[in-house]
């Protein structure tokens, strides 16, 4: 009986040694497995913040190539409208030279009209 007895403890510390170390894998198994997805969480956020920066920058840049392009059609327009009032001056003088007769030819009016026009173009764009 004494006999039987011992066998009975070695069996039952068996099982709780075998219990202890299943337990223990078990929980080495979970943190691994813990600390795997804190690994992949924290690569999909470095990701996200990653995508997010891109898609904050390529804002910032069309904002300013589209600043840039109205920019630049303003004065595309001014210019235009400078060389506009240039040339209406320009072609005011020659009618007013041609009314007072101090002109001997429309055609000569019309080209020194566009010149100083193109002169005064010139001097816009120079400012």
């Amino acid at each position: 009986q004494k006999i039987e007895e011992k066998l009975r403890q070695q069996v039952l510390e068996r099982q709780r040694q075998e219990d202890e170390e299943r337990q223990r894998r078990q929980k080495l198994r979970m943190e691994r497995e813990h600390r795997e997805q804190k690994a992949m969480q924290e690569k999909l956020e470095r990701e996200r913040l990653k995508q997010e920066q891109a898609a904050q920058e390529q804002q910032e840049r069309l904002k300013k190539e589209a600043e840039i392009k109205e920019r630049k059609r303003l004065e595309e327009e001014k210019m235009k409208k400078t060389k506009l009032q240039s040339w209406k001056e320009a072609l005011l003088k020659q009618a007013q030279s041609v009314k007072q007769g101090n002109a001997t030819e429309v055609l000569d009016v019309f080209e020194a009209g566009k010149r100083e026009a193109a002169e005064a173009q010139r001097r816009a764009e120079e400012e």
